[in-house]
């Protein structure tokens, strides 16, 4: 059968004082982060996208973020925005995609 949802939350769900989850909603309607408040990383999936530097994979050159990177849909202003809101709720120094782990981007 399919996942099914047994913690519903609206914004914010915290699982113990360390790991929490944000609803981001940005990517897709669901899409939420998940965050390591002790080693401060930001897992996004993959609404980011990195450039990473040859010399230090871990560094990020550029950032951007689309709904679908592979079509090239971009996010709206409003979007962004809404990013920026739930970055704003974590102290973070890293963040995580399935691609690139890098160690310079964070809020």
């Amino acid at each position: 059968g399919a996942f099914q949802v047994t913690w519903p939350f609206d914004d914010l769900l915290e699982f113990t004082e360390r790991f929490s989850v944000l609803h981001s909603g940005v990517h897709f309607a669901g899409h939420t982060f998940a965050y390591d408040k002790e080693k401060e990383i930001c897992f996004c999936g993959d609404s980011l996208k990195f450039e990473c530097s040859n010399d230090s994979p871990r560094t990020a050159l550029r950032v951007s973020s689309h709904k679908a990177f592979v079509r090239g849909v971009p996010i709206t202003q409003m979007e962004a925005a809404q990013y920026y809101n739930v970055f704003s709720k974590m102290n973070f120094s890293k963040t995580f995609t399935p691609f690139e782990q890098v160690f310079n981007f964070g809020c």
